[in-house]
């Protein structure tokens, strides 16, 4: 049978070629036949030997021959699973003053033109060029006189290049009242970053493994002499710690026959630095029945919903406009808030597919795709001026047209928090079914086992953070089968406030009593809080989860330290804190100066009162509390607190 490839996977296919030398063991796991028939309903089953080996060469086109630890670490006891990551990102030139001036974006979709020469429509040289507009690449004569002889890609690093994906920024959307632009694009594409080897992975080894594929795109870059020349003038190359910039500086285009930067007089941009999609299937015999495996994902997908809002104030970046600037900016995720992307509580579980024995679902109404199949009515609930374009374009803009092919699946261009798939290796059959450019892959199947889910509201942020949410989630899931959960998240007021408070306020919002109590009743938790702020329910939550599921098969099969309890990582505090130090941090210290000693101690209504002499109290009245902790960070006030709140400020600057 003769099949016509999407560009898309056209790209991937650069990174099969030259596979012969694959070791015959890691061949036969990704190849391994699936002798086990599923009674599935909803989709077409896949069970023919040549239909499985097809599935699983698409599903491998992303492997990295060069990344060793592909095997889990952890013995499979006859359960399979599988677990997958793609991070888009951009990369910026990191100053000797640290991240807080980290704001000149690198072109990577140039750099890598230069080294690969890829004028495929999707490749590095074009995609989203205009005629005429296209990135430099040298002959390969000439390329191989510029480049030095260890700098020369070889055909494994070529071809892996080649199978980058290129991905936009900021968001628009045909159809939207006032205009189609809801966030206007940085006009430099991010690399997309794809796990290879998905079955029976641990945590562990997929984190290890896109550590790698970053340090590899860097690295490679590197290969190129006038990106080294411009990383020794403007620093080194690396993914910004936080997700959301207002002064993003683009150099004007071309940049590559010059060693120095120009600038458009003093356009900056304002927009979003990339994402996580987490794909899990959760461990099962390969007899389970289709209801039991819907089910067992089912529990993991309400529980995550719960949390999403811990999520939001824990992980995820707020609007760095939010310091000092009144009580209208967002300090939950900017990119969720004001874009769209990723709408928390956007999927509608119930969907999923079949839960009872014989239940029969149609396509047409079932599965859950990249858009949102029920209404997210906590937006209505916030009130952000910058929030106002998506709101409006919800309700005025269709969802896109290879969304919308089933109008029940996708009811706005809010987008899902959770989504299904499936496989249908006859082109014809899956073009019936889904969008031409996703096969063999069908987009919102209804879920059959073996295919799991795909989270995707996670905000870009340091990798190295990354494996500590993914225990989370895997504890998460364990404690699905421990305790399931009754309640859905979507109509839940108390759900509904604690992601408005955690858009208004971020990590340190405080959550209502009502909102605690519903997680203790979907997650069968004590959470014996210190206080009701978030980063404090959060902790709370994410140890007891631990001590209540570490031995669970789930966490014994895919964590390869399951004994060791996450870490939390307060990304959100750290980028406000970055920007109000960039900002505002010296004229604060010099009000501590003059109006205060060394060692003196006021109560926080004093220091309220003695504040807005000097800083105007709208603007501030909100941001009190958070300057005082980015002081405390710096060592320049030590804070007396009480259940989440502060009392008491100590001045420890002269």
């Amino acid at each position: 049978m003769t099949t016509e490839l999407s560009n898309k996977t056209k790209k991937k296919q650069y990174q099969r070629d030259g596979n012969i030398k694959m070791k015959k063991k890691k061949t036969k796991i990704l190849q391994k036949e699936k002798k086990d028939k599923y009674n599935v309903t909803g989709a077409t089953p896949v069970t023919q030997d040549e239909k499985n080996k097809k599935i699983q060469d698409e599903v491998g086109l992303n492997k990295d021959l060069s990344f060793k630890a592909l095997e889990s670490e952890t013995k499979s006891h006859n359960y399979v699973w599988g677990l997958g990551v793609e991070h888009e990102m951009q990369l910026f030139h990191i100053p000797v003053s640290g991240m807080k001036n980290a704001n000149i974006l690198f072109d990577s979709q140039e750099s890598t033109c230069f080294l690969t020469g890829d004028h495929e429509e999707s490749g590095a040289c074009t995609k989203l060029r205009k005629a005429g507009e296209e990135y430099y690449s040298p002959p390969n004569k000439e390329r191989k006189l510029l480049l030095r002889k260890k700098d020369l890609l070889t055909d494994e690093e070529y071809k892996w290049l080649m199978g980058t994906d290129w991905e936009l920024t900021g968001r628009q959307a045909a159809g939207c009242e006032g205009g189609s632009t809801i966030l206007a694009r940085t006009p430099v594409l991010m690399p997309e970053l794809i796990t290879g080897s998905h079955q029976n992975r641990t945590i562990d080894s997929i984190h290890r493994e896109i550590i790698y594929l970053e340090e590899k795109f860097i690295k490679l870059q590197m290969k190129n002499p006038i990106t080294r020349r411009k990383v020794a003038k403007y620093g080194p190359l690396k993914p910004h710690a936080c997700n959301f910039l207002s002064d993003i500086k683009v150099p004007v285009r071309p940049t590559i026959h010059s060693d120095e930067y120009q600038f458009e007089g003093d356009q900056d941009f304002r927009d979003y630095l990339g994402s996580y999609h987490i794909t899990i299937t959760l461990p099962h015999l390969p007899t389970i029945e289709t209801h039991d495996f819907v089910n067992l994902h089912r529990y993991f997908g309400m529980q995550f919903q719960w949390i999403e809002p811990l999520i939001n104030g824990v992980y995820f970046s707020p609007d760095p406009d939010s310091v000092g600037n009144g009580p209208n900016k967002v300090k939950g995720s900017a990119r969720i808030m004001l874009v769209g992307w990723g709408t928390l509580g956007g999927s509608d579980l119930r969907k999923l597919g079949a839960t009872k024995p014989g239940e029969k679902v149609p396509f047409s109404e079932y599965g859950i795709g990249r858009a949102s199949n029920i209404k997210a009515e906590w937006q209505d609930a916030v009130d952000f001026p910058d929030a106002e374009k998506i709101k409006k374009c919800v309700k005025t803009a269709p969802p896109l047209a290879r969304y919308a092919k089933y109008p029940q699946k996708a009811l706005t261009i809010n987008t899902s928090d959770v989504r299904t798939f499936n496989f249908e290796p006859d082109r014809k059959k899956c073009e019936e079914l889904s969008n031409p450019s996703d096969c063999p892959r069908i987009d919102a199947a209804p879920m059959v086992p073996p295919y799991g889910m795909e989270l995707r509201i996670f905000d870009h942020f340091d990798v190295k953070y990354l494996l500590d949410l993914m225990k989370v989630l895997i504890l998460l899931a364990a404690n699905g089968q421990r305790h399931h959960p009754t309640d859905y998240v979507q109509k839940d007021k108390s759900w509904i406030d604690a992601v408005k408070n955690s858009m208004q306020e971020g990590w340190n919002a405080t959550l209502s009593s009502d909102y605690i109590k519903s997680l203790q009743k979907n997650l069968g938790l004590k959470l014996d809080c210190p206080s009701n702020r978030l980063d404090h329910v959060y902790d709370t939550l994410i140890k007891e989860l631990h001590q209540l599921n570490h031995t669970h098969y789930i966490c014994q099969l895919m964590m390869e330290e399951p004994d060791k309890e996450p870490k939390s990582h307060p990304v959100n505090r750290y980028c406000w804190e970055l920007s109000f130090n960039k900002k505002f941090k010296k004229p604060v210290v010099d009000f501590l100066k003059n109006v205060y000693r060394k060692g003196q101690g006021v109560s926080l209504s004093q220091f309220k009162r003695d504040f807005f002499k000097h800083f105007e109290e709208y603007l501030w009245r909100n941001d009190v509390e958070d300057l005082l902790y980015a002081l405390e960070t710096s060592h320049i006030v030590n804070l007396e607190t009480e259940k989440g709140k502060i009392t008491k400020v100590k001045i420890l600057v002269d």
